[in-house]
């Protein structure tokens, strides 16, 4: 299968909504913020989507900035099932890497169950997710 890549990309992002499509009415207003992830979508019918745990290794996934056209543009369209609410009062710049670095570096040390007084190692610390981890692994331990 070919992977059809729409020219823009971009695969975490935030912003507010200016437009809601059908069956989103009850979950999305316009004016609403909101953060795009890299799952656009996914089929929500094979074994992965109806089995409560591994939806995201759907082989139907759609992604923002690969499959679909991503967040690097004026106006995005997300899958309205797979856009995160954002709580006034944060910065919509400062929650946009936390679509993606940020879920990954928090499911890696959720799934840890890191506990007060043990060890956590995080490789590559220093970078992009490991930044995001240290701070998940202190405040889950706090």
């Amino acid at each position: 299968m070919k992977e059809e890549t729409h020219g823009i990309a971009g695969h975490e992002g935030a912003g507010h909504v200016v437009a809601v499509g059908e069956g989103m009415e009850k979950k999305w207003k316009v004016g609403d913020r909101a953060g795009i992830k890299w799952v656009y979508s996914t089929c929500g019918e094979c074994e992965f989507c109806t089995n409560g745990r591994d939806e995201l290794h759907c082989p139907k996934q759609l992604n923002a900035g690969f499959s679909q056209a991503g967040t690097f543009q004026q106006y995005a369209l997300s899958d309205g099932r797979y856009t995160t609410r954002i709580p006034d009062g944060l910065s919509l710049a400062e929650v946009g890497p936390i679509m993606c670095g940020g879920v990954t570096a928090y499911v890696a040390c959720k799934r840890s169950a890191v506990k007060p007084g043990e060890w956590i190692v995080l490789p590559g610390a220093g970078g992009g997710l490991g930044h995001f981890a240290v701070q998940y692994a202190k405040a889950m331990v706090s």
